[in-house]
């Protein structure tokens, strides 16, 4: 006996091996798809502006005390860093952030009780302009805390100026916000 097509069994077998093997690739498809979009936000997150301004609104956050002059700015409070984990610990330190040159280019250097570490090349300057005043009425913070520095004031905006005087950051940091 000849047969010259396939039966219904062999046809659902097929359709149902088809849909599986559809299946399979969607799931490739899709699961690229999710790493490169993972990928694509991981360089976005680990960009070197990205890390500058995520390390400059913890410091001011953190902070209790500013102080600013032509070459920097220099911020106490809770910034100490455990010098093995990099983790924050709970007591006071100090922080400055400041341009210097070297090699014919403006450095952006951060400098700390344990490490001294150029944040960004080509910052001319830093400036940090107070969006509102310390309210003289409010009770001082302990001169533990400050540093013996003006105490920083509830908001302020942070600007970081490249060698051709171009924005590089601007950032109105919320005190207290973390």
């Amino acid at each position: 006996m000849c047969r010259k097509g396939m039966t219904l069994i062999e046809l659902l077998i097929s359709a149902l091996l088809a849909s599986l093997m559809t299946v399979a690739m969607m799931e490739i498809v899709w699961s690229t798809a999710r790493e490169l979009r993972d990928s694509d936000r991981d360089v976005a997150t680990s960009s070197p502006t990205t890390q500058l301004a995520q390390q400059l609104r913890v410091d001011f956050i953190n902070a209790r005390g500013l102080s600013m002059d032509p070459k920097g700015v220099t911020l106490h409070g809770f910034l100490r860093t455990d010098p093995l984990t990099s983790s924050p610990m709970l007591t006071p330190g100090l922080v400055r952030y400041e341009v210097a040159g070297a090699i014919g280019r403006k450095l952006l250097i951060r400098v700390s009780e344990n490490s001294r570490e150029v944040v960004w090349v080509g910052c001319a300057a830093v400036q940090v302009e107070p969006l509102e005043q310390v309210d003289p009425e409010d009770e001082p913070l302990p001169l533990s805390e400050t540093g013996g520095l003006p105490q920083i004031p509830s908001r302020l905006r942070i600007t970081l100026l490249g060698d051709a005087g171009q924005i590089l950051l601007r950032e109105v940091i919320h005190h207290h916000e973390g």
